[in-house]
């Protein structure tokens, strides 16, 4: 269930029309409210009490609400037709995820969401107006209407933040640190989860897979694998005695027919309709998100150092920037509890086994694309060499090997590219500090001095 709930919310946090259609409604709700306080004997005492409180005639009122009206929808289609040209020249340099950045801001829906709201208040206002007649002795909503000057006005203010907010969120150090932000509360979810009850409190150490062969679930279609709720997996396994193993993991892509589970139970087959939940447990989807997936942005983090490295850009300061932040963050998965890959059920038994994305795989996925790309700048190659340092002082021992392979891997890669001796004995020095590092508290030694660029 909680999966869902995130798959859901995931969606409406990063769809455009959420909060503007909530916006909207509210400003629905407030048209009714303010037209009532008009139509009754309060809103014609706050309209000869209060000066400021609109005071004009029918046709002054319609004047009024039209332009209001007007100007909101125009300014709304004008300002975020250009934001959109703007974001589409931004992501050819960044990667087209920007876009996906720029819906999920919840600054820029409140801000559309204002413009929408007004317009739709002051249409709903507009049509309550009436002038005299002989028969009629006409309807001037004043507090209404003053209402829509005060959400215009406010619109004014909303449109100068929205200009400001705009340039900022398209900067690349902005982006960069937003990603980065997000890849660690990615992380934060990969904490082994709290044992079940008092009888399992020591989870197993590794997942041992059971005896027998096991019997496979397949996946009905295609597609990413956006969530899978693991809670209801154990659930099901409980109550149906079973031990399962997941083979698709969040950010995996899976065609149809292709594995996704395999069980172990007593039986020599699994009635339809566990299969069918077990199937449900999986949420798939036209493209990554990254509630449960933690390589997605790591993944998009060297994409932006890769776009930054490329000839068409040539941008090594955005690259050493992406290369911090994702030391940063891989620091902090360093430094925490990892999730073990067994999951217990009620009863203290293994029920749910998996392959844990771990800092060796994190590793890999951050540093070998920017290597690629940046094996020609020492600056980027110096900058990379750093983080595999910082992150040696923060690592166990069992992390090192992936650190050291990067070493070597930037070694090879300055001795193949740089042709100057500065930047050869920059890269050096970077070569000799991270070497120092992986050794300096376990004996690692074996296989550093490749690390030398010779």
């Amino acid at each position: 269930m909680k999966s869902r709930v995130l798959a859901v919310w995931d969606y409406l946090h990063t769809s455009f029309w959420f909060v503007p259609t909530l916006m909207a409604l509210a400003a629905v709700g407030l048209s009714v409210g303010t037209l009532r306080l008009d139509s009754g004997p309060v809103g014609s005492n706050l309209a000869r009490q209060v000066s400021w409180i609109w005071s004009g005639q029918a046709e002054g009122a319609r004047s009024v609400l039209s332009t209001v009206a007007e100007s909101m929808i125009t300014v709304a289609g004008t300002v975020f037709s250009i934001t959109i040209a703007a974001l589409t020249l931004a992501s050819s340099q960044f990667g087209p995820r920007l876009l996906r950045n720029f819906s999920r801001d919840i600054g820029n829906q409140i801000v559309l969401g204002t413009f929408v709201g007004t317009f739709l208040y002051s249409l709903l206002i507009l049509r309550t107006v009436e002038g005299k007649t002989d028969s009629s002795s006409g309807f001037v909503p004043n507090l209404s209407i003053t209402v829509a000057v005060l959400l215009a006005a406010a619109s004014v203010g909303v449109l100068i933040y929205f200009i400001d907010h705009l340039t900022t969120t398209i900067q690349a150090e902005h982006l960069i640190a937003t990603v980065a932000a997000e890849l660690r509360v990615d992380i934060a979810r990969l904490r082994p989860p709290a044992p079940p009850g008092p009888g399992s409190a020591k989870l197993p150490t590794g997942a041992v897979t059971p005896e027998g062969e096991p019997l496979v679930v397949r996946s009905i279609k295609a597609g990413y694998v956006q969530y899978v709720n693991r809670d209801g997996l154990v659930a099901t396994a409980e109550e149906r005695d079973l031990v399962i193993r997941m083979i698709a993991r969040p950010g995996d892509f899976v065609s149809k027919g292709e594995a996704i589970l395999e069980t172990w139970c007593a039986s020599d087959r699994l009635p339809n309709a566990v299969q069918k939940d077990l199937r449900g447990a999986f949420s798939l989807g036209a493209r990554r998100t990254p509630v449960q997936d933690v390589r997605y942005g790591v993944l998009q983090l060297a994409e932006i150092a890769m776009r930054a490295l490329s000839p068409a850009i040539n941008s090594p300061t955005i690259a050493m920037g992406c290369t911090d932040w994702l030391a940063d963050a891989l620091a902090e998965l360093a430094r925490a509890d990892r999730p073990t890959g067994t999951r217990l059920g009620a009863s203290g038994r293994p029920r749910l086994l998996e392959q844990p994305v771990g800092l060796d795989e994190l590793i890999r996925l951050a540093f070998d694309p920017i290597l690629s790309y940046g094996a020609n700048s020492a600056m980027v190659i110096e900058r990379l060499l750093g983080a595999i340092a910082r992150l040696a002082h923060q690592s166990r021992p069992e992390d090192r090997p992936v650190l050291l392979r990067e070493a070597e891997l930037a070694a090879e890669a300055a001795r193949a590219a740089l042709s100057t001796h500065e930047d050869r004995r920059r890269v050096e020095a970077g070569v000799h500090e991270a070497r120092q590092a992986l050794v300096a508290d376990g004996p690692n030694q074996e296989g550093s001095d490749r690390c030398r660029l010779g």
